[in-house]
């Protein structure tokens, strides 16, 4: 490697040139390019990969690859190499990568410091300067600022200093120091201008032509879908398109163009950097040492192996690395379907649609023809164009974005195509004028969705609710618990207000809950889908109106016996001509003694209150005969209200016995009715 300089003190820009060496330790048979291995297939995934294979004819031992640098761990990861007329393996040579202080004491050559940073980071490396005219060859030792000036071990004896502006030349004699500068310029240069990093392929013996298959699966941009509905009368065109970016680093020129929906797994990971384990230090094995008292660390599991790279390409791109059919399945291995024909001319106008294949969850779009794609550069692709079903319509879509109070022009769309819709953006187009624009959810095969594209001003809608309950039905007796069903409504109320020219339908959207059941026409036109209803109703142009929108369902729920409600759902019950003997006998059991017990029940809220009052008066007499005090003027009064204090102390007694008398009756009649329930069952 040879470096030139200006003649100049500190100069801030350097050339750098390398000179014949082989890349590789020791010179080999010159290799074929790559010319020959062009790309001819690429799959792109839906997770930020996309699968690259060549395939070709190749002859002599070597064979070399060029990537990109940020490419070679995927490369690694995934890279297989095919023999398809004998099978024979191949081993796998690149540069190795500097390890990290190397990479930060070479990694000057990268920035604007100029000779003096560079001949640094050469510290201890043999070089030979060129300098006034002479040559002087050893070692770096030390670069010094002032004065500057360049030291260096000349037969491994002496020291000599060169200044810096006398330098004219520098090569380096260590191929792997000129190795080392060479990737870590390739590292630093920007994505624009990225230097190509060589893989050799090596094969055990010389053909005079081989077939080969190399593919391998690299990070690249995700490919981003757009549709576009076309609307002529009853008539639905479906145009679909995939926005493909090839930031490859390489054109890509007639070639084989697949696009996978869905997402497999994808991960990055550093299979390029060296890795350097500590080795224990048995230096002073045999001498006697001082007991070490620690503990020991504690013990590291052994790490797993990592799979190889044919086993990371099948894994992560289902690839069939047999024969033939590798070079067919892109990454998928699945079979070429038969084209589809155009529907119509609209349709044929457009091109045709890609091919579709499932596999599990992925779809694989195989679209038409050879595809040319540019480095650096963007395409649109045809992935569906044919006549789909679908309505237009008015949908009131409470709280659903920009309007509260006006319907939205709307398309229900149904995916009537063998892939999926993804998310994405859809432009709208009536007898070839773009009404609107909306966004498509992802619609599998068979499904469908409303599309909202325009506001419907000249409507006006506004919505309101109530709920209501019906009368409660015994449906059952369990575990000492009455069972009782009862309907509730949930009515929906729509006031309505239409300007347009013309009478139109207005479908409003109503929750759907599994509880409830619409009622409704059976005639009526309404779209039943997975969490709403779409019921229509009439709009009268330039008029107002109201409508009402009912759904009903029962609600079950228990209660207990004593509850309110429990002796009419048992008289009830005994009415029905259907109960049998003994059920009834011991519902007509239990109704006795919950009369009785509301009997009691009353009882003892007579006294509770008469016993309450009573207090009420006795206070009122004692504070009176306080009043009164101890003279003699009062005595008669003194003694009639002392009188009537008396009876109602006694009064108070009777009514206490006779209330804890019948709060025992009660629980007993409560512990009678229990075990009665415990035993029915209705």
């Amino acid at each position: 490697m040879v470096m030139k300089s200006r003649s100049c003190r500190c100069c801030l820009s350097v050339v750098v040139l390398f000179v014949a060496g082989c890349l590789f330790g020791g010179c080999t048979s010159a290799p074929t390019g790559t010319s020959d291995l062009a790309v001819d297939r690429v799959v792109l995934y839906q997770s930020g990969v996309a699968y690259v294979e060549r395939s070709g004819e190749a002859s002599g031992e070597d064979l070399v690859l060029r990537v990109r640098p940020d490419q070679i761990n995927d490369v690694l990861s995934s890279l297989v190499v095919i023999d398809r007329d004998t099978g024979a393996p191949a081993t796998v040579s690149l540069p190795a990568r500097a390890s990290e202080p190397e990479q930060s004491a070479i990694a000057e050559v990268a920035g604007e410091k100029g000779m003096e940073a560079f001949l640094e980071s050469l510290r201890g490396a043999d070089v030979r300067i060129h300098h006034d005219g002479s040559r002087t060859r050893g070692r770096v030792l030390a670069v010094e600022s002032s004065p500057p000036r360049l030291s260096l071990l000349v037969d491994g004896q002496s020291t000599r200093f060169i200044d810096l502006g006398s330098i004219d030349e520098v090569e380096l004699e260590n191929e792997a120091v000129a190795l080392r500068v060479r990737q870590s310029l390739d590292e630093s240069m920007s994505a624009d201008d990225w230097q190509s990093v060589e893989i050799t392929l090596r094969f055990p013996s010389s053909e005079s032509r081989r077939n080969l298959v190399v593919a391998w699966v690299v990070e690249a941009p995700l490919w981003k879908p757009t549709y576009r509905v076309l609307m002529e009368g009853d008539d639905i065109v479906l145009q679909g398109w995939a926005l493909v970016d090839n930031l490859s680093g390489e054109d890509w020129r007639d070639i084989e163009l697949s696009l996978a929906s869905g997402t497999p797994l994808s991960f990055r990971f550093d299979l390029h950097s060296p890795i350097e384990v500590d080795r224990p230090d048995m230096s002073g094995y045999g001498v006697p040492q001082a007991v070490d008292l620690r503990p020991p660390d504690p013990m590291r599991a052994r790490p797993q192996p990592e799979p190889s790279p044919q086993d990371q390409a099948e894994e992560r791109s289902g690839i069939d690395l047999s024969g033939e059919s590798f070079g067919r399945v892109g990454g998928l291995g699945m079979v070429e379907p038969e084209p589809s024909a155009d529907s119509d001319d609209r349709v044929a106008s457009a091109g045709s649609g890609a091919d579709v294949e499932q596999l599990d969850a992925l779809f694989r779009f195989d679209i038409t023809g050879q595809v040319t794609l540019p480095d650096r550069s963007s395409t649109l692709v045809t992935l569906v164009n044919e006549s789909v079903d679908g309505q237009d319509m008015l949908v009131f879509q409470p709280g659903s974005g920009a309007s509260e109070n006006h319907p939205y022009r709307s398309l229900l769309l149904e995916n009537s195509t063998d892939a999926p819709i993804q998310r994405s953006p859809v432009a709208i187009y009536r007898d070839g004028a773009f009404v609107g624009e909306g966004i498509t959810p992802h619609i599998s095969p068979a499904e469908r969705a409303v599309l909202p594209y325009a506001i419907e001003s000249r409507v006006h809608v506004s919505r309101d609710h109530i709920t209501s309950y019906g009368e409660s039905s015994l449906t059952g007796v369990e575990d000492g618990e009455l069972k009782i069903q009862h309907d509730r409504h949930r009515v929906w109320r729509f006031e309505l207000a239409s300007s347009l020219s013309e009478d139109d339908t207005l479908y409003v959207q109503v929750p759907r809950y599994e509880e409830f059941e619409l009622i409704v026409d059976d005639e009526l036109d309404v779209r039943r889908e997975d969490d709403f209803y779409l019921v229509p109703v009439d709009l009268v142009a330039g008029t107002e109106r109201s409508e009402e929108i009912v759904q009903a369902g029962p609600v079950s729920k228990s209660i207990e016996i004593f509850h309110s409600e429990a002796p009419v759902l048992l008289k009830e019950a005994l009415e029905r001509p259907d109960i049998e003997p003994d059920v009834a006998r011991d519902l007509q059991a239990v109704l006795e003694a919950l009369e009785e017990t509301r009997k009691l029940e009353q009882a003892l809220s007579d006294d509770r209150q008469l016993r309450s009052d009573i207090r009420e008066r006795s206070k009122e007499l004692r504070e009176n005969l306080q009043a009164l005090g101890d003279g003699d003027q009062h005595q008669e009064l003194r003694g009639e209200l002392a009188g009537r204090l008396q009876e109602q102390d006694e009064l108070m007694a009777e009514v206490a016995a006779r209330v804890v008398e019948n709060s025992e009756k009660r629980s007993a009649l409560r512990i009678e009715i229990q075990e009665l329930m415990r035993t029915l069952s209705l």
